[in-house]
């Protein structure tokens, strides 16, 4: 029987284990065949379980759960889209060309070709929630390095213009954005492409990919691009790696990076699960981040996100749907939605969250 890989936070009562969940030192948590229930699920996340595997479920059981099914379907219709993922496509080959010949030909990056082709993807969306929007609907569930690198560059250049950054600013931590993950290249593939949870010396390995990265790029480059390279897996709170960096020891840049990177990698979409849905991604960044994250940032990055989806209309997971009305400074993840006739605040709803756009 095939199986799904899910975030712990798409985890529903009723979902059945095709894997048994273990903790870091071995203790075993759930046996295989479980079926997860909501106390099942509180369980794992006290433990601090991201990931599990789940059986797959029937086509349409599956499509009755994709919350962001509709909206990503709406966006793929646009001529706006389609221009889009064109682009796109042709700015990851154009970098795993580039990538690869830095590899193996030991020659340099064309920093000023990348940014230009940059610039051209992002031409037609100067909007930058577009850009999240795009994203967040590309068709090619490719989750290699390559596409992961380009889509944190879009990202970071969003967040960079939004911070106030200048031109010549924005341009380098988008080439932060592009080049932080580098490093993966040179791991074992057998490693980058496991599906299951990482063995301890598996961890450890991928753990050196930021020194590798570090290592392999030129003299030349910007500090911040070697910084971001090397910094992207550090936290503010001192819990990151690889060499445990606190808070004022990171690069402002790398900062901005591992933010973007973040949030790329669980709103993107795999062939073994779906992303989350942006609300979902907010309110794990105001419950953990803002101790791990660079505040200053973390708080613009958020408080745009969710002002630009002031009028859009989306799902509760009541099931209900309405349209957002107002925003919540103090509770981003949770704004006033009207249903009908109804305003709810759902700040004040504590069992009650976006799910999905629409």
């Amino acid at each position: 029987m095939e199986e799904d890989k899910i975030w712990i936070y798409q985890a529903k009562s009723g979902m059945q284990l095709s894997r048994a969940v273990y903790y870091d030192n071995g203790l075993l948590l759930l046996p295989k065949q479980t079926i997860l229930t909501s106390g099942a699920i509180v369980r794992l996340k006290f433990y601090g379980v991201e990931e599990l595997f789940i059986y797959r479920r029937k086509q349409e059981e599956r499509l009755q759960e994709s919350q962001m099914g509709h909206y990503i379907a709406r966006i793929r219709e646009t001529d706006e889209f389609k221009a889009f993922n064109q682009s796109h496509t042709q700015l990851v080959n154009f970098v795993k060309d580039d990538f690869n010949k830095m590899l193996t030909d030991h020659s340099k990056i064309d920093t000023s070709a990348l940014l230009g082709d940059v610039d051209k993807l992002l031409k037609t969306n100067k909007n930058g929630i577009q850009v999240f929007d795009m994203l967040h609907c590309i068709h090619d569930y490719d989750d290699s390095t390559y596409v992961h690198s380009v889509n944190v560059s879009l990202i970071c250049n969003v967040i960079g213009k939004w911070l106030g950054f200048s031109e010549g600013d924005v341009q380098i931590l988008t080439l932060c954005g592009l080049l932080h993950d580098i490093g993966k290249l040179m791991m074992p593939k057998e490693i980058i492409t496991k599906p299951g949870k990482l063995t301890l010396l598996e961890f450890a390995t991928i753990k050196t990919h930021p020194y590798v990265g570090y290592h392999i790029l030129q003299e030349d480059l910007d500090e911040h691009i070697k910084n971001a390279v090397l910094q992207h897996h550090e936290k503010c709170d001192g819990s990151g790696y690889p060499k445990g960096l606190h808070k004022d020891e990171i690069d402002e840049f790398a900062k901005i990076v591992t933010i973007a990177d973040i949030y790329d990698a669980m709103t993107a979409n795999r062939v073994y699960r779906e992303g989350l849905c942006p609300f979902d991604v907010i309110e794990i960044f105001e419950k953990e981040g803002f101790q791990k994250y660079e505040p200053r940032y973390l708080l613009v990055f958020l408080e745009r996100m969710v002002e630009a989806y002031i009028n859009r209309n989306v799902r509760l997971s009541n099931g209900e749907e309405g349209q957002i009305i107002m925003i919540n400074k103090f509770a981003l993840s949770k704004p006033v939605v009207r249903v009908r006739d109804q305003y709810i605040d759902l700040s004040r709803k504590g069992n009650l969250s976006i799910k999905a756009l629409i």
